[in-house]
């Protein structure tokens, strides 16, 4: 799993605890990096399953193959619509064949925006959920 934005490693922890094997996280900010360590190791999670880089993967060329590219089953982001679609392109870079992205923080007025965006990537909208003004998106990116 890949949880760009990771922010305090809440998805990152939560997909580990449900059996994920491994998750890279991603943050541009320091203090997030930081909390989503120390959030992993309050989960007892060891650091060979979690690695969180700090950066900015829609400009870093050094962070992106740090990263690693086509090799995550899962991508997840939490994440404000404008700053999900301006790192979409990074999306089929990082994925396997079949890979998803599960976008959250969605305002409900940008889900075509976002789905428009994800379909001229080669992505398949299989999952739209809605809470109030929120929406959650899943596409598959194909094969």
């Amino acid at each position: 799993v890949l949880d760009l934005g990771c922010g305090s490693g809440i998805l990152s922890i939560a997909s580990l605890l449900l059996g994920a094997k491994k998750c890279v996280g991603v943050d541009i900010d320091e203090n997030s990096v930081r909390i989503a360590r120390e959030n992993a190791a309050l989960n007892n999670i060891d650091k060979d399953r979690f690695t969180v880089y700090l950066g900015d993967v829609t400009e870093d060329k050094a962070l992106q193959e740090k990263i690693g590219y086509n090799k995550y089953d899962m991508i997840a982001v939490n994440i404000i619509a404008q700053v999900i679609m301006s790192m979409s392109y990074t999306f089929p870079k990082f994925l396997k064949k079949g890979g998803l992205v599960i976008a959250s923080g969605i305002i409900k007025k940008y889900l075509q925006e976002v789905t428009d965006n994800f379909e001229s990537l080669g992505f398949e909208i299989i999952e739209i959920n809605e809470s109030e003004e929120w929406v959650s998106i899943t596409a598959k990116l194909s094969s």
